[in-house]
């Protein structure tokens, strides 16, 4: 988790943050339904046509992840793999199309 926290906080410097806060179609903070890797963020549910729903578990805590202050976490703990491999999966297909880094070895990343 900590290496996730890590890599959604360097997209902002990357020029490529990922926008969780609202839908990037309407701008609507309800009803935020999953994280479209086209459009670069969250769909809300009138907004949505196709493509994969994201678990509403993982997307509450992709959104969670995104204002988690990393230097104020003493400690986490997700007991649910899935949530956490869904959202690992979304970050690395997200930085690969994005930013053409691939994230191989995240302890090269933690490095920084």
């Amino acid at each position: 988790l900590v290496s996730n926290i890590l890599e959604i906080s360097l997209l902002k410097y990357l020029g490529v943050s990922i926008n969780l806060d609202s839908c990037v179609h309407c701008g609507s903070t309800e009803n935020l339904l999953t994280v479209d890797l086209a459009s670069g963020g969250v769909v809300c549910k009138n907004c949505y046509q196709e493509g994969f729903i994201f678990n509403e578990k993982a997307l509450k805590l992709l959104c969670l992840l995104n204002k988690i202050d990393l230097s104020k976490v003493s400690m986490m703990e997700i007991t649910d793999y899935d949530i956490f491999k869904e959202i690992d999966d979304f970050i690395h297909e997200y930085y690969s199309i994005y930013t053409g880094i691939y994230l191989n070895k995240k302890d090269k990343l933690m490095k920084f």
